[in-house]
């Protein structure tokens, strides 16, 4: 890349992505600092957002984001609570309380909690299948299947492998035209292009944590900002929150509110932020699901704009 722009090679130099970045953007920042200077940028840090993190977190957040979010009474959330502990081991009577809350999402948009279900017009069409916790429950207690690996292919599921409640029409119906695949490279080919296209990651379960990843990238002193819209029941912000707990950074300035300015109606809520020491930070967007940037484009706009200029959140 700098060979081809050269002028850029001085700029300061951001890894983002979202979703299953949250595997790609560790994993490459990690490449990056061992390159050193063979990488001819100037490294300063990396954005994660809505992503997937560890494992271990996914069951016990997502039932707490279930709780909080209207889908669980509160007795039954104390049920589950004192089923399952701490989760270290997926008892019968946890695993039946957690396949009922699956129950509860039905017909709910796995990337927001409170947008609309878009169902197929056609009542023949097929309907994807919900990922809930009721899949999860069935690999790990019925079928046998070992509790991390089928917490981490549940949670890639979660963040997208399959989408029910998603109208991709309009996306699906651009990305066959002839010019967008011209515009894209793309080959020509019989296939079509598909929102879950179905790719075979042969080595996806390879990191089912990348707590390990992100606290060999804290060695080099990375500027660093995990966000989450609230709303996204996928990679919930809880699942974030917990996570970057564990890269090991002290608590330089708790859980707080951030605001933003706008034109129209003056100064509006963005979310909650946690900053760590060493310039590293867990930010909340109000609102947003599990595109943040896409729904709520003005207050992430400004908390990108404060990140990448050194100001506070």
């Amino acid at each position: 890349f700098f060979k081809l722009f050269p002028e850029y090679k001085s700029n300061d130099f951001y890894v983002s992505g979202e979703s299953y970045g949250g595997v790609y953007v560790p994993t490459l920042s990690q490449k990056i600092y061992e390159a050193g200077t063979a990488f001819g940028g100037n490294m300063k840090g990396y954005l994660v957002g809505n992503g997937v993190f560890d494992s271990a977190e996914a069951l016990p957040t997502h039932a707490a984001f279930a709780a909080g979010h209207g889908f669980l009474s509160t007795n039954f959330s104390a049920k589950v609570d004192a089923a399952c502990g701490n989760y270290s081991r997926i008892s019968p009577a946890c695993g039946l309380l957690l396949g009922k809350i699956g129950s509860f999402e039905v017909d709910t948009n796995g990337y927001d909690a409170y947008r609309t279900c878009y169902q197929p017009k056609s009542a023949g069409a097929a309907r994807s299948h919900p990922v809930t916790l009721g899949d999860l429950i069935d690999r790990i207690v019925t079928k046998g299947e070992d509790s991390r690996a089928a917490v981490a292919a549940w949670a890639r599921a979660r963040a997208g492998e399959r989408v029910p409640c998603i109208n991709s029409v309009q996306g699906t119906s651009y990305l066959n035209t002839a010019a967008a695949k011209q515009a894209l490279h793309v080959q020509d080919s019989p296939n079509t292009w598909q929102i879950c296209g179905g790719v075979d990651y042969r080595n996806d379960g390879v990191y089912d944590s990348m707590i390990a990843v992100h606290r060999e990238n804290m060695k080099h002193n990375p500027r660093v900002l995990i966000y989450n819209g609230d709303v996204d029941p996928g990679c919930n912000y809880l699942w974030a929150e917990a996570s970057v707990f564990k890269f090991g950074r002290a608590t330089s300035k708790d859980w707080h509110p951030w605001v933003y300015d706008t034109a129209h109606v003056g100064e509006q809520l963005g979310g909650f932020v946690t900053d760590y020491e060493g310039d590293v930070h867990f930010a909340t967007v109000h609102g947003a699901g599990h595109m943040s940037p896409q729904w709520r484009p003005e207050a992430v706009f400004n908390m990108f704009q404060r990140f990448l200029n050194g100001q506070k959140i």
